[in-house]
């Protein structure tokens, strides 16, 4: 397949596989490293945690108080919930 005829889509399959083989995982996790800290230092420590208060009360505001009592009996300590929610609660 001439450079002319390849697709965006193969392109990027071919490069993120270049890269896959290039570099192992410890590079990625440099990477990742690098986001945390200019993260924090950009935004400071509270940064996620606002951001989850703010996501939790839209949450709360959309669904209301009965949704989360909801999903804290569903658990019960398990990893997974042992019931699922339904469309009409998500």
């Amino acid at each position: 397949m001439s450079d002319k005829a390849m697709s965006y889509q193969e392109r990027g399959r071919r490069g993120g596989a270049a890269m896959r083989d290039t570099h192992d995982t410890a590079y990625y996790a440099s990477i990742g490293q690098k986001g945390g800290t200019k993260t924090l230092s950009r935004y400071g420590v509270t940064h996620f945690a606002d951001m989850g208060e703010k996501g939790g009360a839209a949450t709360k505001a959309k669904y209301g108080h009965e949704y989360y009592s909801r999903i804290g009996r569903m658990g019960k300590g398990k990893h997974l919930p042992s019931e699922k929610i339904s469309k009409e609660d998500r």
